[in-house]
């Protein structure tokens, strides 16, 4: 069964069709067009205008609106007046919440960005560093079983 979170994801945010979303979930369409009306779930305007595309200035759009600040107000509400939400590693089409910080456009310098940034690129090091260790790891292993 899919949750309403993960149906409104799918059909509303991510504007996938019922039959996309029917083969991922396993779910038929007659079931989850009642599932969609159950939920009360909806697409303002036309469905295919619901899709996420890039716009000229690099960023996601959805409906018109600049999907990072989408994804933030629906996990945190509203933004503050006079704030803006921030890609820490810099990449404009990178909107998972985790990535984004809402931060008042008096502190969005050049030098807190580049701090904030320095220390995002710190924990992805970190990171491919250990999923490095992990494959060599797992390539030792390999190599022993086929030995």
């Amino acid at each position: 069964m899919v949750t309403k979170e993960q149906l409104e994801e799918m059909y509303v945010d991510k504007g996938l069709n019922i039959f996309t979303i029917s083969r991922r979930t396993g779910i038929n369409r007659s079931s989850l067009r009642e599932l969609i009306a159950e939920y009360g779930l909806t697409r303002s305007g036309n469905p295919r205008k619901s899709r996420i595309i890039m716009n000229a200035n690099g960023y996601m759009t959805i409906n018109g609106k600049l999907h990072h600040r989408y994804i933030w107000e629906k996990e945190n509400g509203p933004i503050p007046q006079g704030w803006i939400i921030h890609h820490l590693n810099g990449i404009k089409s990178d909107n998972r919440l985790e990535n984004l910080l809402a931060i008042s456009r008096d502190k969005h310098s050049t030098r807190y960005v580049a701090d904030a940034t320095r220390e995002r690129i710190s924990e992805l090091e970190k990171e491919n560093n250990n999923l490095k260790a992990l494959i060599s790891v797992y390539d030792d292993y390999i190599c022993e079983m086929l030995t």
